[in-house]
C-alpha cells in the first residue's frame, strides 16, 4: 500500500464506527448510502495501493484469512439468488450492502498492523459505548439534549432505553459487543488504574443494557460471558486470570439481582406474550419455514423478505412481519438452504481462528481476540431471536470484530517504511500462527 493510504483507510473506518450508531443505527437509506460510499472510497484506496506500491504488492500477494472462501461463497449464493429473484433491483442492492461488510472485514484485517492501532480501535469502541450509554440514560430520564434523537414516530417501546438507536433491542446488541470487547481488554496486562477504569465502564454498559429490557440482549451477553469463562478455565495462557471466571459469574449474578426490579420481572414473565415476543415469533417462524420449503434452492432473493412473506404470514398476527426476527431463517429464506451450510462454515472458521489465536504469547492478542470472539458469540446467540445483523451499525461492528479476530499479529513497532519492508517480507513467509 502507499505510505499515506493506510492511515486514511483507518480514519474512514473509525469515522463510520462513530457515524453508524449516531445515525439511528444507519437504518435509513441515506445513512446506508453514506456508509457504502465511504467504504467504497476506502476500498478504492486499498486497491490503488496494492497496484501502485512496488514494495508490498510486487507479485500480487496479500494476507489470506480463513474467511476468504466462505465469504466469497456467501456472496456468490446471494448474487445468483438476486439474478433469479422477481425483484432483481432489491436483490442487487442487498448484495451490495453485504459486500460492504465484507470490505469492512478485509480493510480491518489489512490495516490493523501495530499494537497501538489495535489499542486505538478498542479505545474508540469503548468510548462510543460510553457516549451512547450516557446519552441513553439522559434520554431515559427525560433530558434529551438533542431533539434529532427524539423519535416521535416510535412510541411502542415505552420507557426502555434505546439511546440513538430506534430499537432498544438493537442498542442492546451493540452494547453486548462493545462490553465483551472491553472486558477482554482487561486481560491484556493493563495496570491498576486501567483495570479500575475499564471496570467502571463495564458497570455503565451493564446498567444501560439492563435498562433496555432486551431479553435477547441479556441472553446474548450471558452467552458471551459464559464463552469467555470457558476459555479462561481451559486455555493455559490465561492461567493466572482464572480468578476472572469467578468475576464473570459474579457479573451474571449481579445481572440477575438487578433484573429483580419490577419492570424486568414483568418483561421476563411476559416472554410469550405479544406478537413480537417469543410466542408471536414462533408463530411467524412457521410461516418462514413454509416460505423456505417453497423456495429451498435459491430462496426468494436478497432483500425481498418483506414482500414475499405477505403470502406466508400465519393468521393471528396483527402486524406484518417485515423481518423474520431470526437472522438465520431470514438469510435462508432469501437465499436458499445452501446458505445455512455457508453460515456454519463462516462461524466455524471464525471460532477456529480465534481459539488458535488465543494461544499467542502476546497478552494484547489474546485479550482482544477473547473480547472480540465473546462479542461475536453474544451477537450469534442474540440473532437467533432478532435481526441485529440487518441493522447496519451492528453489522458493521460485527464485521470489524471478525476482522480483529482474523487480522495479522500486531507489531510493537511504529508503521514506518522500514517496518513496511520487514512486514512485506514476513507476510510472504507464513509464520506458525498463520499456518494455524
Amino acid at each position: 500500500m502507499l505510505e499515506f493510504d493506510r492511515p486514511i483507510i483507518r480514519a474512514l473506518l473509525s469515522a463510520l464506527l462513530v457515524f453508524t450508531p449516531l445515525a439511528r443505527a444507519a437504518v435509513k437509506p441515506w445513512a446506508v448510502t453514506v456508509m457504502e460510499m465511504v467504504v467504497l472510497m476506502a476500498a478504492a484506496l486499498w486497491l490503488s495501493g496494492r497496484i501502485l506500491d512496488p514494495i508490498l504488492a510486487p507479485s500480487g500477494r496479500r494476507f489470506k484469512t480463513p474467511l476468504d472462501r466462505p465469504l466469497a461463497a456467501a456472496a456468490g449464493l446471494a448474487f445468483v439468488s438476486a439474478l433469479f429473484s422477481q425483484n432483481r433491483v432489491a436483490g442487487l442492492w442487498a448484495v451490495a450492502e453485504y459486500l460492504t461488510y465484507v470490505a469492512v472485514f478485509h480493510l480491518t484485517v489489512h490495516t490493523l498492523r501495530t499494537r497501538t492501532q489495535v489499542k486505538a480501535l478498542v479505545g474508540l469502541l469503548a468510548g462510543m459505548g460510553v457516549l451512547l450509554s450516557v446519552f441513553g440514560l439522559l434520554k431515559h430520564w427525560g433530558m434529551t439534549p438533542f431533539p434529532w434523537w427524539d423519535y416521535a414516530d416510535i412510541g411502542r417501546y415505552g420507557e426502555r432505553l434505546s439511546s440513538t438507536f430506534g430499537s432498544p433491542d438493537h442498542f442492546a446488541g451493540y452494547l453486548e459487543m462493545v462490553a465483551a470487547l472491553t472486558l477482554g481488554y482487561l486481560f491484556t496486562g493493563v495496570g491498576v488504574e486501567g483495570r479500575m477504569l475499564l471496570s467502571s465502564l463495564l458497570v455503565l454498559f451493564l446498567a444501560a443494557l439492563i435498562l433496555t429490557l432486551s431479553r435477547g440482549g441479556w441472553i446474548g451477553l450471558g452467552a458471551g460471558l459464559f464463552f469467555m469463562i470457558g476459555v479462561l478455565l481451559t486455555q493455559e495462557r490465561f492461567g493466572k486470570y482464572r480468578w476472572s471466571a469467578a468475576v464473570g459469574l459474579g457479573a451474571l449474578v449481579l445481572m440477575l439481582i438487578l433484573l429483580s426490579s419490577t419492570p424486568a420481572v414483568e418483561r421476563v414473565l411476559t416472554l410469550r406474550q405479544g406478537e413480537t415476543a417469543l410466542g408471536g415469533r414462533l408463530t411467524a417462524w412457521q410461516g418462514v419455514l413454509a416460505m423456505i420449503a417453497d423456495h429451498p434452492i435459491l430462496g426468494t432473493g436478497p432483500g425481498t423478505f418483506a414482500d414475499a412473506f405477505t403470502r406466508y404470514q400465519p393468521p393471528g398476527l396483527d402486524r406484518h412481519f417485515t423481518m423474520a426476527h431470526n437472522d438465520y431463517l431470514h438469510f435462508i429464506a432469501e437465499t436458499g438452504l445452501p446458505m445455512a451450510w455457508v453460515m456454519a462454515w463462516i462461524l466455524t472458521a471464525v471460532y477456529r481462528t480465534g481459539i488458535k489465536r488465543m494461544r499467542h504469547p502476546s497478552r494484547l492478542v489474546r485479550g482482544t481476540t477473547l473480547g472480540a470472539l465473546a462479542g461475536i458469540t453474544a451477537m450469534v446467540v442474540h440473532s437467533a431471536g432478532d435481526f441485529n445483523l440487518h441493522i447496519p451499525a451492528n453489522a458493521f461492528l460485527f464485521a470489524v470484530l471478525g476482522g480483529l479476530v482474523c487480522s495479522r499479529t500486531p507489531s510493537a513497532l511504529p508503521e514506518s517504511p522500514a517496518f513496511r519492508i520487514q512486514n512485506s517480507v514476513s507476510s510472504s513467509t507464513p509464520t506458525p500462527l498463520n499456518r494455524e
